[in-house]
């Protein structure tokens, strides 16, 4: 069904239709209305895919973790498991792992660091410059 133009309503009423005149005027309301939440929904995705578009362009593989930004300012890592299979980005966890002598039952902080991811549980060993 077509939507009748603004001379065919008009010419309703003239013809003495107002009832029918109403019901194509009700019918252009609710498609007008249908019409603004779709473009409403449209808009958010749009939006939605920006966003993406923005954060990708944004990110960088080190061959070990996701960053964002650049040098000095760069944020991370993020979990390449969680981001490749989910498009999550997902800030990973700094973690050491504590070194404890036995004989005297003293802990200390340990030499091995890692990073965990919260979502997935993936441990990935910091590599550190040396």
């Amino acid at each position: 069904m077509t939507s009748p133009t603004e001379k065919e309503i008009v010419a309703m009423v003239q013809g003495g239709a107002t009832a029918e005149a109403e019901k194509q005027i009700v019918a252009l309301r609710v498609q007008a209305m249908a019409a603004k939440q779709e473009v409403a929904l449209l808009k958010d995705k749009l939006a939605a895919l920006e966003r993406e578009l923005r954060q990708r362009a944004s990110l960088s593989f080190d061959g070990q973790f996701y960053w964002t930004g650049e040098e000095p300012r760069r944020e991370g890592p993020f979990c390449p498991i969680c981001y490749d299979t989910e498009n999550l980005l997902l800030r990973l966890q700094y973690r050491t792992v504590e070194e404890i002598d036995y004989d005297t039952g003293y802990t200390r902080p340990g030499g091995q660091i890692y990073y965990k991811c919260l979502h997935c549980s993936r441990k990935s060993r910091k590599d550190l410059p040396g």
